[in-house]
């Protein structure tokens, strides 16, 4: 595939399998069933690697909540999971408790612990899907934070205007759809 091909889910799936194997895909699938049930909006990527954009609407301004990816920087499978629009709400609930329970998960907790100890910026946090297949109880509050996300979302939600007229994001193929 070339770079700005959008990938469908059956591509996305296939190339999550070779490059990561069934645990991979069987995680990606719960992750998009659960975007789905919970009210995000998914977008394909576009791009030389399979990638899907999960992402809400956050007072009333698209938001990425995160990107699935086949390979990532590290060349295996992940979830690259947006902070910083959350970050922006961590003292208005409900997005405070999306953020304690974002902080409750461990290998998300360490990422950010190990950047604000190199006295980086944290835009997004990356983890690997492996470990969240290792350990079912990670995957399971990773799960749980977004769909908490979506919730939180939902309170927010409004279509925005563009110079067009009113739309929703991903509409006019902003990710490739």
């Amino acid at each position: 595939m070339t770079t700005g091909e959008a990938f469908d889910s059956t591509a996305f799936l296939a190339a999550a399998a070779r490059d990561g194997g069934e645990g991979a895909v069987a995680l990606f699938q719960r992750l998009f069933e659960g975007a789905r049930t919970a009210g995000m909006h998914i977008d394909p990527g576009a791009g030389a690697t399979p990638a899907v954009v999960g992402w809400c609407v956050l007072d009333g301004v698209p938001s990425i909540a995160w990107v699935a990816m086949t390979r990532g920087a590290s060349g295996v499978p992940c979830v690259e999971v947006f902070v910083a629009d959350l970050y922006a709400r961590a003292a208005v609930p409900p997005f405070d408790e999306v953020v304690q329970a974002l902080h409750a998960i461990p290998v998300v907790r360490h990422s950010l612990d190990a950047a604000h100890a190199a006295g980086v910026s944290v835009r997004s946090v990356t983890v690997e899907v492996a470990d969240l297949v290792a350990d079912a109880e990670q995957a399971a509050q990773l799960l749980d934070v977004f769909d908490r996300l979506a919730a939180a979302s939902a309170g927010t939600y409004a279509t925005f205007r563009s110079v067009i007229g009113a739309y929703e994001w991903g509409e006019r193929g902003e990710h490739g759809s």
